[in-house]
C-alpha cells in the first residue's frame, strides 16, 4: 500500500496536472478502492495553490470525464468478453447461462428509461461505477450510447465534485479564520 502512496505523490507532483488528472480518473475507474473524490481534491487543491483561472478549473472536469470515460470503455470491453468465458466456465456454479443472459439483454436495451438509468448511474457520485460498466458489457447495452451517456454523466459528476471541494475549501477558510480571530487556534 505504501508503494501505491508513494506512486501517487509521484504523479501529482511530478506530471503536469492535466495528466495527473488523466491518469488518476482513469485509475480511479478502473480500481475502485481508490477513492473516487481523490483524484478531482488534490487537482482542485493544487490550481487553487497555483491560483488558475476558473477555465482551467473547466479544462480539469473534461480531462477527468475523458479519463473515466476510456477506463468506462475498457470495462465495458471486458464485461463484453468475459461474459461468454466466465458463463461458460462457471455458468453452471452461477445458475445462469449465456441465453438467460441474452434475454435480460433485450429487456434492458428497450427504452429510453434505460439511458436515464444509465446517465444518472454515472453522474451520482455515489454509484460504484465499475460495476456498472462492467455489467453495461455484460448486457451488451448500445455502445454508442453508453459511450455518450457516460461522457457527459461523468462531466456532471466530476464538476459536482469539484464544486464540492472548492466550496467546502471556502467554508474551511472561512472557518479558520473565525476561530483564529476568536483565539481558538493559532
Amino acid at each position: 500500500m505504501q508503494l501505491l502512496i508513494d506512486w501517487f505523490k509521484v504523479l501529482v507532483t511530478e506530471l503536469p496536472i492535466e495528466w495527473f488528472v488523466f491518469i488518476g480518473s482513469f485509475l480511479d475507474e478502473i480500481f475502485p478502492p481508490i477513492p473516487s473524490p481523490l483524484v478531482m481534491m488534490v487537482a482542485a487543491a493544487r490550481l487553487t495553490v497555483e491560483k488558475s483561472s476558473w477555465n482551467s478549473y473547466l479544462w480539469l472536469v473534461v480531462v477527468a470525464s475523458v479519463g473515466k470515460t476510456v477506463a468506462s470503455l475498457f470495462l465495458y470491453w471486458i464485461g463484453n468478453k468475459g461474459e461468454l468465458v466466465v458463463v461458460q466456465k462457471y455458468g453452471r456454479w452461477l445458475r445462469v447461462s449465456h441465453e438467460q443472459i441474452e434475454r435480460i439483454s433485450t429487456h434492458i436495451n428497450k427504452s429510453w428509461k434505460d439511458d436515464v438509468l444509465l446517465f444518472i448511474s454515472r453522474m451520482l457520485p455515489i454509484l460504484p461505477t465499475t460495476v456498472v460498466s462492467l455489467a453495461c458489457g455484460v448486457f451488451k447495452t448500445n455502445l454508442r450510447h453508453f459511450f455518450w451517456l457516460t461522457l457527459v454523466g461523468m462531466f456532471l459528476r466530476n464538476l459536482l465534485m469539484l464544486g464540492l471541494v472548492i466550496y467546502g475549501a471556502q467554508e474551511l477558510q472561512e472557518l479558520t479564520s473565525m476561530l483564529r480571530s476568536e483565539g481558538l487556534i493559532k
